[in-house]
């Protein structure tokens, strides 16, 4: 059925969608557009930190000077930062090593109705990316540190497509931490087919996405449970979500960690509509008009959250349900011998 067109990310407030990943390709066709622009570092005062050079994307040389010009800690971090390049240290370019961050980022943000590549489900808002990973890494090595920047640097929402079964009393800190800054976060809720909790999605406030198919079936590899909130297309089977992929390509992937960018699509979608909304309202608002998908997942009712995500719904309808903000605390306790 045809849906009439409600709004689109462009039309209103400006939102930023922080990617922590291995890093986004931020000069791909299909990203650059998106990609927020840190005009605190604008040492040239022309209002762009990038600029085409040939068939690429390059640094606007008349910024790059070395200095923090913004007093955030970061010098000439124009659109992001990698905490973990090749040479372990940090740098100002958080560009991808891998294709996971930049196939993620697009499903939150890529350009929509460019006429080329992919379009995403918030139609246009920004995207901040962190490299928090490199070559070398057998995944992220630097999440939270990029959390932080994120946070610290305005991200309206951050989109977490990695975990662990484990956490620690850091790892919450930083969570508190960003959430009072007033970053929505949101968090693949793992692949391992269990009911375990996984974080940092199940900590308290983060929104859990769990991943479905395009049947609306849990996906074999999602896991689910009591801390997930939400269900999300992530791919299943054959039918992997298409995106972005270094260093300008497009490729298929399945996951939690798919699912959770287009969740976190969705809440800048709708922040971009309500900009003055809580982040409170916004969760109640998302997962509160989400569709009911037990009668598919008769095995798993009540632990897929709310139900699967719905763009459409989520703009237009009012909330069928209270939604709490803690779901589930987790505590861990230590025998010691002596």
């Amino acid at each position: 059925m045809y849906k009439r067109q409600v709004h689109k990310g462009e039309d209103g407030a400006e939102i930023v969608v922080g990617i922590s990943d291995t890093g986004v390709a931020w000069r791909h066709e299909d990203l650059v557009d998106n990609i927020y622009q840190n005009l605190g570092e604008d040492a040239d005062g022309d209002g762009r930190v990038i600029e085409a050079s040939g068939d690429t994307w390059v640094f606007d040389p008349g910024d790059v000077n070395g200095i923090d010009d913004d007093g955030n800690g970061f010098a000439d971090d124009f659109v992001g930062w990698n905490f973990l390049n090749d040479d372990e240290e940090e740098d100002n370019d958080p560009d991808d090593p891998d294709d996971h961050g930049t196939h993620v980022a697009g499903l939150a943000a890529a350009r929509t109705n460019n006429g080329v590549g992919v379009s995403s489900i918030s139609w246009n808002v920004k995207i901040l990316p962190t490299s928090a990973s490199n070559t070398d890494s057998e995944g992220i090595s630097r999440g939270y540190s990029s959390v932080v920047y994120l946070a610290e640097n305005g991200a309206d929402v951050i989109n977490m497509s990695w975990g662990s079964d484990s956490t620690s009393q850091a790892a919450k800190d930083v969570m508190e931490y960003a959430q009072a800054l007033g970053s929505l976060l949101v968090a693949s809720a793992g692949n391992d087919n269990v009911s375990d909790a996984h974080y940092p999605s199940a900590l308290p406030g983060i929104v859990s996405v769990a991943s479905v198919g395009k049947s609306d079936r849990l996906a074999s590899y999602s896991n689910y449970g009591i801390s997930v909130d939400i269900a999300s297309p992530g791919g299943a089977g054959v039918n992997g979500m298409r995106s972005t992929t270094p260093p300008n390509n497009y490729g298929n992937r399945q996951g939690t960690s798919m699912a959770s960018p287009v969740a976190a699509g969705v809440f800048a979608l709708v922040k971009s509509l309500h900009p003055s909304w809580s982040n409170q309202e916004l969760i109640e608002q998302v997962l509160g008009t989400a569709d009911s998908v037990d009668d598919l997942n008769a095995s798993y009712v009540g632990l897929m959250g709310e139900g699967r995500i719905n763009a459409f719904r989520a703009l237009t309808d009012q909330p069928t349900t209270d939604v709490p903000e803690l779901r589930l605390e987790a505590s861990r306790i230590c025998l010691l011998y002596t």
